[in-house]
């Protein structure tokens, strides 16, 4: 569900964040991931994302039309995950059944920039460079008006998808809300009724908001958070030690009829129906200092200023160790039953090999064979010991790529021969073994 990467993006960079060591679960259902063990190839400056969880709509597998894509942002609805890359273009995919997947063709193919993007239960929406909203999906029997923006609305500065309902918040931090018409049954439970403090003139300005199944959340810039709509499982009025002004609320989260807030000294904060245990906070959670928060149906997940993703929840699971390796990590969403996280992208191993005779007479010329893996271009130094004897440019050959040198003039004796591949942004350095050629006299 909605997430500020956005902010955590910056923050994780500029942190420079090192994975630590792991508490023990105490909470039913809680997971935390050591990944102080994992090797750490080499990477990109690209974010890119992984997802685990919930495969049965492809939502936690990555499209590989992102394999290389620089990412931004994440947001995961009940079953479909959607990515924003850094030039501004929107990729969705897994269950498109109320076509939520299916973003407007003008946020796939970059003509309008997109700057935040947040998945609903079965609607999505995104926020434009120019302060817009977009919305699709909501088909079928889902429809009760949450795609139909408000005109004239903006401009907008945040948005969040609920489960019928939408809402924004405007440049002078009011809030306003759409949906939850009833055209398919009585959805309207006081979700759309923002309070006087955040309407236009009021008192409060909202920095966040979260729209959950018919209720509403705000985190305003005095600290608090504001709540309305259904308070049947008491998912609008917050514990005690969070509620009034200055209660230090930085980023709040709702799915179904729970409620999680994160606070500025990095604790999470939980409320509401707790029949699939996301309410229910690990205590040694309180040992991190948690920088972003994510909600979905029966998952939890918090992000560490470490970079350490922790998750609890009924079907949460820990990060498989194919993305702990990744860690340190920078944003992250949790959906209805699968979890997706941001990391830095690595770069796509290489081996390069170098082939020549094992012997050659003096005065005759040795060819020499380079070959690479991981690449189908590029170029290779020829070394022989510590000395440059060519730049061997590579083509492609196969699977890969591979070039010859001609070395003419080499002194009687043993050489040995190896090459050294730079690599590139996407592709990582390598570099060979020795290959010795012995020269004889004539």
């Amino acid at each position: 569900m909605p997430t500020p990467v956005l902010r955590l993006l910056t923050l994780g960079l500029a942190a420079g964040l090192v994975a630590g060591p792991c508490a023990p679960a105490t909470a039913t259902g809680a997971t935390a991931t050591d990944t102080r063990a994992a090797a750490a190839p080499e990477y990109t400056d690209r974010t890119t994302v992984a997802g685990w969880g919930g495969f049965d709509s492809g939502q936690s597998s990555r499209p590989r039309s992102l394999a290389t894509t620089d990412l931004v942002a994440i947001s995961a609805g009940d079953d479909n995950s959607i990515a924003l890359s850094r030039s501004g273009r929107v990729t969705a995919w897994g269950d498109d059944f109320y076509g939520q997947s299916s973003p407007p063709a003008a946020l796939t193919d970059g003509t309008t920039r997109v700057v935040a993007v947040d998945a609903g239960e079965h609607h999505s929406l995104a926020l434009t460079a120019a302060g817009d909203v977009v919305a699709w999906g909501g088909g079928r029997e889902t429809d009760e008006g949450q795609l139909d923006v408000p005109a004239g609305l903006g401009p907008v500065t945040h948005v969040a998808a609920g489960r019928y309902h939408s809402l924004a918040v405007l440049t002078d931090g009011s809030v306003e809300a759409w949906g939850a018409v009833g055209r398919y049954g009585d959805v309207d439970e006081g979700q759309l009724d923002v309070p006087a403090v955040l309407e236009p003139g009021g008192t409060e300005q909202a920095v966040d908001v979260a729209a959950g199944a018919r209720h509403s959340l705000a985190a305003t810039a005095s600290g608090q958070v504001l709540g309305w709509g259904s308070n049947v499982r008491g998912q609008v009025l917050p514990p005690e030690e969070i509620r009034g002004a200055d209660a230090g609320v930085v980023d709040v989260e709702a799915y179904g009829f729970a409620s999680l807030a994160l606070t500025d000294d990095g604790r999470v904060h939980g409320w509401g129906d707790d029949g699939t245990g996301t309410v229910s906070v690990p205590a040694w959670l309180a040992e991190h200092r948690i920088v972003d928060i994510s909600l979905g149906s029966e998952i939890a997940m918090a992000l560490s200023d470490t970079g350490r993703v922790f998750t609890w929840g009924d079907t949460a699971e820990p990060v498989p160790g194919t993305v702990a390796r990744h860690a340190p990590f920078v944003g992250i969403a949790a959906g209805g039953r699968h979890e997706l996280v941001l990391h830095r992208l690595p770069r796509t191993a290489s081996r390069v090999t170098v082939s020549a005779p094992a012997t050659q007479r003096q005065g005759r010329p040795v060819t020499v064979t380079v070959r690479l893996t991981g690449a189908t271009s590029g170029s290779a130094t020829l070394l022989d010991g510590s000395r440059r004897v060519a730049t061997v440019a590579l083509r492609a050959d196969g699977a890969g790529a591979a070039g010859r040198a001609v070395l003419r003039g080499l002194s009687v004796g043993t050489h040995r021969l190896r090459a050294r591949y730079a690599g590139t942004d996407l592709v990582a350095s390598s570099t060979s073994a020795v290959e010795s050629v012995r020269i004889t006299k004539r």
